[in-house]
């Protein structure tokens, strides 16, 4: 769940989940700024919302559960 009033708001409205890619291209760095997007990504999305950077200024925390086990795929800001 996202920590982004804006997005908040707009899953609320639209009364089912957003899936969306990160501010990245697969294998790039994370990035946590609109600004620092590439052009290269830019001229390839239908639509890019710009809510302002990230409260953490890191990228989320992504984990994988499966048979009960957890594991970390990205480390964000929520520690485990």
């Amino acid at each position: 769940m996202p920590d982004n009033k804006f997005l908040l708001d707009m899953i609320e409205n639209l009364g089912k989940p957003i899936v969306a890619t990160s501010l990245n291209l697969a294998g790039e760095e994370s990035l946590t700024s609109l600004k620092d997007l590439s052009k290269e990504f830019k001229d390839n999305v239908d639509l890019i919302i710009d809510a302002g950077e990230t409260k953490h200024k890191t990228a989320s925390t992504i984990i994988k559960v499966e048979n009960d086990e957890i594991k970390i795929l990205r480390k964000g800001p929520i520690k485990f």
